[in-house]
């Protein structure tokens, strides 16, 4: 991850892991909530991830092009959005 984003976030990647090591085998979740987490965990942190990588690549294609103040800045916002998609995203899959 950090051959992409020098200063990328380790909690991101901790997190995933350790929300994938909740779920390893054959086990189904207790509550609807859980898979709520689960998802957080999961594809919200992955597209976290990815939406980071991207902001850097952007800023960096930005900033070569001579716009030096190019910023892309996340706030709670983005990331509450990001949860809810995720929680979604998890749901539907235990749907199907």
């Amino acid at each position: 991850l950090e051959c992409f984003v020098p200063d990328a976030d380790l909690n991101l990647l901790s997190t995933l892991v350790s929300t994938r090591q909740k779920t390893l085998g054959d086990r189904p979740f207790e509550t609807v909530e859980s898979v709520r987490q689960y998802g957080i965990g999961t594809s919200g942190t992955m597209m976290k991830a990815i939406m980071r990588v991207l902001i850097a690549n952007k800023e960096q294609i930005m900033h070569s092009l001579g716009d030096r103040n190019f910023r892309v800045h996340l706030n709670e916002q983005t990331n509450e959005v990001v949860d809810a998609l995720a929680e979604a995203m998890a749901l539907v899959n235990l749907l199907r």
